[in-house]
């Protein structure tokens, strides 16, 4: 069997590449998981009944799963990077939109289309790093690019509900979650395209 090929990963980790991804997941991480840990007592704090507040939870993973299968066959026409900056604003769109949601349904809406944006950035991810550095090291370099959400993870969902205990608002952390997001937007954006990249 030929080997893989693709750049080591102490070069793929040094170049502006994975550290414009790497910051841009950690960006989008910090607002990424605020949904799944929050979005329950949201609904309910709108005046949803606790049934339906779950119901509209079940409509995350509907998005996501619907993401993962729809998103990779547009990006692979469309382009990766490209796709992936346009699921990180999807996300921070549907966070914006979250903040105006006063009703079940604006909430369903929100819960459905920022699920299927997740799903299609953990769809591309991978896929995007594939593309800059090669299959050589494509594990090792996408398990280091998921620590960024970890990261973004390990903050922002409790952070939220530190900020809600004290100003009894979801208001500032779901605008910090929109706002890293759109920043996120910009990093990926910033990266050069895989095909005219010569590491």
């Amino acid at each position: 069997m030929r080997p893989a090929q693709g750049v080591a990963l102490g070069e793929a980790m040094r170049s502006l590449p994975f550290r414009l991804i790497y910051a841009s997941a950690f960006a989008v991480g910090i607002g990424q998981f605020m949904p799944f840990v929050h979005l329950v007592p949201f609904a309910e704090d709108r005046g949803v009944s606790h049934s339906t507040a779950v119901s509209l939870f079940t409509l995350l993973g509907v998005g996501s799963t619907f993401g993962r299968f729809l998103v990779g066959g547009i990006a692979d026409r469309l382009g990766r990077r490209l796709s992936l900056a346009g699921m990180y604003l999807g996300m921070g769109s549907m966070l914006v939109w979250w903040l105006a949601a006063h009703t079940a349904w604006q909430i369903a809406i929100f819960a459905l289309v920022y699920g299927t944006c997740y799903g299609g950035f953990v769809a591309l991810a991978p896929a995007l790093i594939v593309d800059y550095f090669g299959a050589r090291n494509a594990s090792g370099l996408i398990g280091i690019s998921y620590t960024a959400v970890a990261l973004g993870t390990l903050a922002g969902p409790p952070l939220a509900g530190y900020a809600f205990d004290l100003f009894t608002s979801y208001t500032l952390p779901i605008g910090i979650g929109a706002v890293a997001a759109f920043v996120a937007v910009v990093l990926v954006g910033l990266a050069p395209d895989p095909e005219r990249l010569k590491l």
